[in-house]
């Protein structure tokens, strides 16, 4: 069964009401185009999403915090409320878009506690005030966030080329 939408707008350059009916599916994928980036600050205003002028924006905060007074009810994660409405990653369709591609690397990957020159694991690391060590069979001295961007880095080399 194929369902199909039918929505119309305003031609900007004739005036003319155009009537559009298109499957849902390549409906859904041109809303999930129009999802900003994180970077963009935008402001949910009449149903549009307008960037935010340092004018316009005590205005809009008073009428926008009349209409989100349950801000809970929202989901907690975005992407995962969309995969499971549509079918759709957005991080994959925007991937694709671009020409990318994504590789997601296990969380429970120990890129801190790892050194970068010997692979092996510290256990002392999993305290987060500790911001640099020793590594204990190498001798190597490692900056937290600098040997985690080299695992990291290296653990995605090795799934891409797996």
């Amino acid at each position: 069964m194929r369902y199909s939408i039918e929505y119309w707008f305003q031609d900007h350059k004739t005036g003319d009401k155009v009537i559009v009916k298109e499957p849902i599916f390549k409906f859904i994928l041109k809303l999930i185009r129009h999802i900003p980036h994180p970077q963009f600050k935008t402001v949910r205003y009449y149903g549009i999403y307008a960037a935010c002028d340092h004018k316009h924006k005590k205005a809009v905060r008073l009428k926008l915090s009349h209409q989100n007074k349950n801000r809970h009810d929202r989901p907690k994660h975005y992407r995962l409320s969309l995969i499971d409405t549509f079918g759709v990653d957005p991080l994959e369709y925007k991937a694709d878009w671009y020409g990318r591609t994504i590789i997601f690397v296990n969380r429970f990957f120990p890129s801190s506690q790892m050194c970068s020159d010997c692979a092996c694991i510290n256990t002392i690391t999993k305290d987060l005030t500790v911001r640099e060590w020793d590594c204990p069979a190498c001798g190597a001295h490692h900056d937290r966030d600098i040997n985690s961007a080299i695992n990291i880095k290296k653990e995605l080399l090795r799934l891409l080329y797996a």
